[in-house]
């Protein structure tokens, strides 16, 4: 009687391919973030004018990456940001802003600041005197009585917080700078918040 391996070769065939093949390798779950560095150029903003800030992210891999970030601020009326991180100074105190992504937060604080600096001028009209204050000492009311007026012109710079320069009132000169006593008696004597109130 012949007999046929074809069965046997069939079985044969079944285990190979059973046997054969390749695994594929576990996927590594996708990186998380771990914290978020909000970053930019300045400390200070200047009231009305902008400043591009940007993020960060550090991922559970050690690796790091440019965060999609929802901006916000937490002070709006001081500073604002828009979508892309641009930052607008709005009013003269501090704000953090806000970089939220990932379900992590990033936070850079910014100061705004009003901008002094330049060539201010106009007239003081002199509509009361008292010998009184920085000019106690100086007699100005025996010289500059009411009903006078008198041009003014202030040439200041300003570098953050710190602001200098002359001030000139009629025929007298003032160098100036900034600090919190001075600006404030020389906001007092002339009835104008020109200097700030710190």
């Amino acid at each position: 009687m012949k007999r046929t391996l074809a069965p046997v070769c069939a079985i044969a065939a079944a285990l190979s391919a059973a046997c054969s093949g390749s695994s594929a390798a576990p996927t590594p779950p996708a990186p998380t973030v771990t914290s978020i560095t909000v970053s930019g150029p300045d400390a200070n903003v200047y009231l009305g004018a902008t400043s591009q800030v940007s993020a960060t992210s550090s991922t559970s891999n050690g690796t790091s990456a440019t965060p999609a970030c929802a901006w916000s601020s937490d002070t709006p009326t001081v500073a604002s940001v828009n979508a892309t991180g641009l930052v607008t100074g709005m009013g003269a105190g501090q704000a953090n802003i806000i970089c939220t992504s990932g379900g992590r937060i990033g936070v850079k604080l910014l100061r705004v600041l009003p901008n002094f600096g330049g060539n201010w001028s106009g007239s003081y009209n002199i509509t009361g005197c008292s010998n009184s204050g920085v000019f106690a000492s100086t007699g100005f009311c025996n010289s500059f009585g009411v009903g006078i007026t008198l041009p003014y012109n202030f040439i200041f710079t300003q570098t953050a917080d710190a602001v200098s320069g002359r001030f000139f009132l009629g025929q007298i000169q003032f160098d100036q700078t900034s600090g919190r006593s001075r600006r404030a008696a020389l906001s007092r004597a002339f009835g104008t918040t020109l200097f700030g109130s710190s």
